[in-house]
């Protein structure tokens, strides 16, 4: 609930400014950020991490100063800017590292992997999410550590090995059907979908599919910018005429290009079979 949630943070903001409480507006700053980053509001969110950024540093919170960079890399990461993203991400990597932030370790290398995975470089892809999973499980993130698997099922679905990827994607869910990740779990029906669907497995591919667009909208922010184009997406995957079908992937992909998500692009209409 992305309105209430800034209405919290804008007051709790005020009253920390009065007391002149730094990590407490820094916080909120920051907080604020994420909202608008989920919004898809890019100009914004770097905005407000640019001015948590400051406070961060101001007072010495390797943490939260980390934090932000990795964000400020992720609305890069979302603009297909690859070269800024690698950068902000190698940044907060040495950071996390310096502080024993093994979390915040595991999301970079989960995230230049990413980097590495949207530029068809499926080697360097597949080391870093081996060595992200590696730290995801080795402090119980279960979230991260369904990510990697699901990745690797990319990488396995870019080089057209749709068993393995159904395999990968169906291991994913399992992890985030058993600690009720919800967005998660749409996106790793939809993708075991579109595998299946590769491999001509019909029935289950239109199940999948329909079910994890089921759940995606049912938790989908109503102010997330981007929803057009998962409705677009959602009409493509389930059209049975080919013309209907790439009408509706070009109106997705001019939804999301139009505010910045290319992101979503690469990885939703870029390899649609």
């Amino acid at each position: 609930d992305h309105e209430a949630a800034a209405a919290r943070f804008d007051a709790a903001l005020v009253l920390y400014r009065r007391i002149r409480d730094v990590l407490g507006e820094a916080n909120c700053i920051s907080s604020l950020g994420a909202i608008a980053l989920r919004r898809s509001d890019h100009a914004a969110a770097a905005a407000r991490f640019d001015a948590a950024l400051v406070l961060y540093r101001r007072i010495g919170d390797v943490h939260g100063e980390a934090n932000c960079i990795r964000s400020l890399g992720d609305i890069a990461r979302q603009r297909s800017d690859h070269e800024a993203a690698a950068a902000r991400f190698d940044a907060a990597l040495v950071l996390y590292r310096r502080i024993g932030a093994v979390h915040g370790e595991a999301n970079c290398i989960f995230s230049l992997g990413d980097i590495a995975l949207r530029r068809s470089d499926h080697a360097v892809a597949a080391a870093r999410f081996d060595a992200a999973l590696v730290l995801y499980r080795r402090i119980g993130a279960v979230h991260g550590e369904a990510n990697c698997i699901s990745s690797l099922g990319d990488i396995a679905r870019q080089r057209s090995d749709h068993e393995a990827a159904a395999a990968r994607y169906d291991e994913a869910l399992t992890l985030y059907q058993k600690f009720g990740y919800q967005h998660s779990i749409a996106e790793a029906m939809i993708r075991l979908g579109q595998a299946q669907c590769s491999a001509g497995e019909v029935q289950r591919r239109r199940a999948n599919i329909q079910a994890g667009f089921a759940v995606y909208f049912q938790v989908a922010a109503i102010q997330d910018r981007a929803l057009p184009g998962w409705q677009a997406l959602h009409r493509a995957l389930v059209c049975e005429d080919a013309v209907d079908a790439a009408r509706h992937s070009a109106e997705a992909r001019q939804a999301w290009t139009s505010i910045g998500r290319l992101d979503l692009v690469k990885d939703w209409l870029d390899i649609l079979p």
